[in-house]
């Protein structure tokens, strides 16, 4: 379920600070074709922090399309970007 991969790949991420695997974690969930834009935006950050830069910044310019409102994503992007 993406609840319960949300809240593990939040822990990971967060609390572990091991991005490579939070990122490997959701990437198995978005494989499934069920996760959210929450759990997109997660994996999008998951993966900047574990430096894989151009995965994130495909993942961020659709968060920013679907979300153009939300400033934290096109910081997001810009982090991803440069």
């Amino acid at each position: 379920r993406e609840g319960v991969a949300m809240h593990v790949a939040t822990y990971v991420l967060d609390d572990l600070d091991a991005a490579r695997e939070a990122a490997e974690m959701l990437l198995a969930v978005e494989a499934r074709g069920v996760l959210r834009f929450g759990g997109r935006s997660l994996l999008a950050r998951a993966l900047v922090r574990a430096e894989r830069h151009a995965e994130a910044a495909e993942r961020y310019a659709a968060l920013v399309a679907e979300r153009p409102e939300l400033v934290d994503l096109h910081t997001g992007l810009l982090r991803a970007l440069f």
